[in-house]
């Protein structure tokens, strides 16, 4: 390859990482494709999308929009290559490096999935989605304490964030009923507007902590009321719950 034609390809590259920003009526239709995703009518979406591409439009955002359609729709690879677009755009864009590090734990790259959760916290310490991702991926791999010190932050700066809260549980032992987890779960799980999602997963959490500390009809309580939830929710049958009941009366017997 002679030296003209490899300048001539580099230039190609470094025009092709730099992103092109969206026209005016370009942005109009980003945002009806958008509306289509956020609609469900994932072809009209990504047909949007595409065209854009086609068009010469590179922004994270619509590698980041045409990615997610690509995850949702079971095409991993897909998205995989089009996250990398998007951080060839920028490095740094917290969305892309989130869609990036779940692939990679899709995969099987726990490592490459916590670098990726680490950068985007590194620039952005008060994203809540990473650091539960990491917290969770702790867990997996058996960094109990690495993982419960995440759940412990987002419980100070996020504590309707529920997820934590349960998956917290699973990783702390309750000794006495002034641990400092238990009352806040309590004074979360009492107040008003919390989702019926938050509050399903609050109650088994709680139905754990009470079951550590040998208070089982508060226990039985709260893992009964996390049920009828679940149930009203998710129109769950009774005989699908029995043999977890069952299992419930044994231990609480």
């Amino acid at each position: 390859m002679s030296r003209k034609s490899s300048r001539q390809k580099k230039k190609i590259r470094a025009k092709m990482a730099r992103p092109r920003p969206l026209s005016a009526p370009q942005n109009m239709r980003l945002q009806a494709a958008v509306q289509a995703h956020a609609a469900g009518d994932y072809g009209r979406a990504e047909r949007g999308y595409r065209a854009l591409l086609r068009e010469g439009a590179r922004t994270p955002v619509l590698f980041g929009k045409l990615a997610r359609i690509c995850d949702e729709t079971g095409r991993g690879k897909e998205a995989a290559q089009l996250w990398k677009e998007a951080l060839k755009l920028d490095p740094a864009d917290p969305d892309a490096l989130l869609g990036q590090g779940r692939g990679l734990e899709l995969a099987g790259d726990s490592g490459g999935a916590a670098r990726c959760y680490r950068k985007i916290l590194s620039r952005h310490p008060q994203l809540v989605v990473p650091r539960y991702l990491l917290a969770n991926l702790q867990k997996s791999l058996g960094e109990l304490e690495q993982a419960r010190e995440n759940y412990r932050f987002i419980h100070s700066r996020h504590p309707r964030y529920t997820q934590a809260h349960f998956s917290y549980s699973g990783v702390h032992r309750y000794r006495d009923s002034e641990d400092p987890h238990l009352i806040q779960m309590l004074d979360v799980y009492g107040k008003n507007g919390l989702p019926e999602e938050g509050r399903i997963q609050l109650a088994f959490a709680l139905g754990k902590a009470f079951e550590d500390l040998q208070a089982y009809d508060e226990a039985f309580r709260y893992l009964r009321e996390g049920n009828e939830l679940r149930y009203r929710r998710y129109q769950y049958s009774i005989d699908g719950d029995r043999d977890m009941f069952e299992n419930i009366m044994q231990v609480f017997s």
